[in-house]
């Protein structure tokens, strides 16, 4: 069934700690290289306060390359309640 015939307007892309060999990055890559019209805004989730320097710098080279295939419309930020990591 389409998507946007039920009324869908908005998608969020999210991976999760274990996610499937194409994860967010993969689809929005692969969406960018096939032109189609732009029916539903995009988002993607950052998580900013993941435990380790070495994860927080991936999540944001992971954030860099979504927002480098122009697609991402939005971005839902994953907090937590460690205030030092979401200075």
């Amino acid at each position: 069934m389409d998507a946007v015939a039920l009324g869908v307007t908005r998608i969020l892309l999210v991976t999760g700690p274990k996610g499937p060999r194409l994860d967010a990055v993969g689809v929005l890559e692969k969406l960018g290289r096939h032109p189609a019209p732009r029916l539903l805004r995009l988002g993607v989730a950052f998580n900013a306060c993941l435990p380790t320097e070495e994860a927080r710098a991936q999540e944001r080279r992971r954030l860099e390359r979504k927002l480098r295939t122009g697609l991402v419309d939005d971005i839902w930020l994953n907090t937590g309640d460690d205030a030092v990591l979401l200075a």
